[in-house]
């Protein structure tokens, strides 16, 4: 093989190696996020009291996150099937993981707020869920010209308020929402719940 057709050859291999970097890429994160997603529906639909399923479903999403570990869903749903297997305080860890690369993700504040009342840690609950209103006002300043997204944000801050500064609180909250969103579904829904909730109840609901 003369020098000139070496050349071509190792520029080919070159070529097809940077050229399959990227689509190997892509197929771990796919391989990834379906491992998760069968998971999940094995602990969550299939089989949600059976432990040892929950346990197989957690080494799963390991598998998962050791394959791509830069999606915070992996960390939140194993913190799930860890809340399961009243294992708070693991569950507490692994919610901490996201906010390396996802630090406005609001909804995992909530959560480690619910786990701590479980454990009747109010102020670190309360330190949470204010962490949470900081998210969701982030979240507002990002996506200040997506109405849908700044409802929802504004929703979730105000549950947080009344969740920190009780119900009559939570009223006020409410008629400022009404003011801005008058006939909208979900403000209506949080003014159902705001109507019948009780912290340690709701608390006891998401968290087993």
């Amino acid at each position: 093989m003369t020098k000139s057709s070496k050349r071509k050859l190792w520029f080919i291999i070159i070529g097809f190696i940077v050229l399959m970097i990227p689509i190997g890429y892509f197929v771990k994160i796919g391989v990834a996020i379906d491992m998760h997603d069968k998971a999940m529906r094995n602990a969550i639909e299939i089989n949600p009291s059976d432990t040892n399923v929950i346990k197989e479903s957690i080494a799963q999403i390991d598998k998962a996150i050791w394959l791509y570990r830069h999606i915070y869903l992996f960390y939140a749903s194993k913190a799930e099937l860890l809340c399961q297997l009243k294992d708070y305080h693991a569950a507490i860890t692994e919610l901490d993981k996201i906010y390396r690369f996802q630090p406005d993700y609001a909804e995992g504040y909530d959560y480690q707020g619910f786990i701590y009342d479980k454990l009747g840690l109010t102020d670190s609950a309360n330190n949470c869920y204010k962490k949470a209103i900081d998210a969701q006002e982030t979240r507002i300043s990002k996506y200040s010209s997506d109405k849908e997204k700044v409802k929802l944000a504004k929703i979730s801050i105000a549950f947080d308020r009344w969740l920190l500064n009780g119900q009559e609180f939570g009223k006020n909250e409410l008629i400022e929402l009404r003011k801005f969103y008058p006939d909208d579904m979900a403000v209506t829904m949080f003014d159902s719940t705001l109507r019948t909730f009780d912290r340690a109840a709701y608390v006891n609901y998401i968290i087993e």
